[in-house]
């Protein structure tokens, strides 16, 4: 069940929510350093293990040995930082900003559109004015729910080629198929369809068919742009690889002189505050920030199904669930979307145990107070959403994969008190997982198991 423990209490006398007069930024529980001074830091409490290729492991370590909220510095000479793993730290952090959040940079992305003189976006934005014109378009384009039914039918033509597809590979090999390539072939040819309007080519029904050296290149540069570690030379060829594609699709839209459609491309093109590289660089943000996140949640969520104790019992809920919702119907739509509550519940669980960002991060706007500390301005504020998500006090049996959890009616406050943690996920990626828990749970005969 999920709930929110009375001892959550004794974690929060140390730093309340309602004292009167703050303390000092300096109070708040620091973690041990290495050095004196400026030269001092906690890099060896985050390098322990496997250092910060698992630093959200390292965070929920610093949470249950110093509390929801802590002080810290990576490196010498650097300002101090914040960790809040806290819902009610977090909406204190959210009620602080002002009218534009400030996120760290992204560097990379930022030094390329500066040389390019690409627009900026809003991720990167730092003035409001800038920001709320991009922000805008993704509102009423991307962020409603209802925008979701003319999206069904262009994930749902993807659906049925990677269910062929599926279907025929496995009788080829013992009926054993690896997904993770299908997968992420899958969400890139369906987020391009949303984005663009058109299919790519990224995968067909037949895995004997190869993919064409354009589509190819588009699946390439998209990888090679998700890179973590990469050089900036090779970021920005990808990068304009993609921009390239873009520009290209743009001039098809405009030759045609079609202001019907409903993918994202043509209705950023109608809005009258953005230009056509504005209109551009929208699609592309929208493309790489769905196609990852997308991929990596269908691919958790499959692996902690096929985990879970009860695998056998949550993929016969699964598929007597779209039985029972699609009826005679042989295609997706909206009508049926509504009728898939436990299918919804084994999402939001996924996110649960899985975030797509394992933490986001803040600056503060202004001085401020947070969960009783006076907070600096230009504080860098991680909240780290994998800690609070396996938090025994705001979830019994933290990390156990139980999708019923989400389907008591009595938990709705909590719920909608906890999903402040995730406001960075889009409605997309949840439309995307519904439409592959569809897409594959419901080939009859086949199970998801994990090798």
């Amino acid at each position: 069940m999920f709930r929110l423990k009375a001892s959550t209490q004794s974690i929060r006398n140390k730093s309340t929510l309602s004292r009167d007069v703050p303390l000092p930024f300096d109070e708040i529980p620091n973690l041990p350093e290495v050095g004196f001074g400026k030269f001092a830091s906690s890099l060896p409490y985050f390098s322990k293990g496997h250092g910060f290729k698992r630093l959200f492991k390292q965070l929920q370590k610093l949470l249950d040995e110093y509390g929801p909220i802590a002080r810290f510095r990576f490196l010498p000479f650097t300002p101090y930082m914040i960790s809040v793993a806290d819902p009610d730290g977090i909406a204190q952090i959210f009620r602080s900003e002002g009218r534009i959040p400030l996120r760290m940079p992204i560097v990379p992305w930022a030094l390329y559109r500066k040389h390019r003189k690409r627009p900026t976006g809003a991720t990167i934005a730092t003035e409001y004015a800038e920001w709320k014109k991009y922000r805008a378009s993704f509102s009423d384009h991307l962020l409603r729910p209802h925008n979701i039914p003319a999206w069904v039918s262009r994930i749902d033509n993807v659906a049925q080629d990677v269910v062929h597809r599926i279907k025929t590979e496995s009788a080829s090999i013992n009926g054993i198929v690896t997904l993770t390539p299908t997968i992420k072939a899958y969400t890139l040819e369906a987020m391009s369809s949303i984005v663009f309007g058109k299919r790519l080519g990224c995968i067909t029904s037949d895995h004997n068919i190869p993919i064409e050296p354009q589509a190819q290149g588009f699946i390439k540069a998209v990888d090679g742009f998700l890179l973590q570690h990469n050089t900036y030379k090779k970021h920005a060829n990808h990068t304009d690889y993609i921009f390239n594609v873009g520009e290209q699709l743009m001039v098809e839209k405009i030759r045609a002189k079609d202001s019907t459609g409903t993918d994202l491309l043509t209705l950023f093109l109608q809005r009258p505050e953005l230009n056509e590289n504005e209109a551009i660089a929208q699609s592309i943000g929208a493309l790489v920030a769905g196609v990852d996140t997308t991929a990596n949640a269908i691919l958790w969520a499959l692996y902690l199904i096929a985990n879970a104790p009860n695998s056998s019992e949550i993929q016969g809920k699964i598929r007597d669930e779209i039985q029972s919702a699609m009826g005679s119907k042989l295609t997706m739509d909206e009508e049926v979307l509504s009728q898939i509550p436990y299918i919804r519940a084994c999402v939001k669980e996924t996110l649960r145990l899985q975030p797509p960002v394992s933490s986001n991060t803040r600056l503060a706007p202004e001085n401020t107070t947070i969960m009783g500390y006076s907070i600096p301005k230009g504080t860098v504020i991680m909240m780290p959403s994998y800690t609070m998500s396996r938090d025994s006090n705001i979830f019994e049996d933290p990390n156990i994969f139980k999708p019923e959890r989400w389907l008591n009616p009595d938990q709705k406050k909590h719920i909608q008190h906890f999903l402040l943690v995730w406001v960075h996920v889009l409605v997309l990626v949840d439309v995307l997982q519904k439409q592959k828990f569809i897409l594959y749970l419901d080939i009859s005969g086949y199970q998801v198991k994990a090798h």
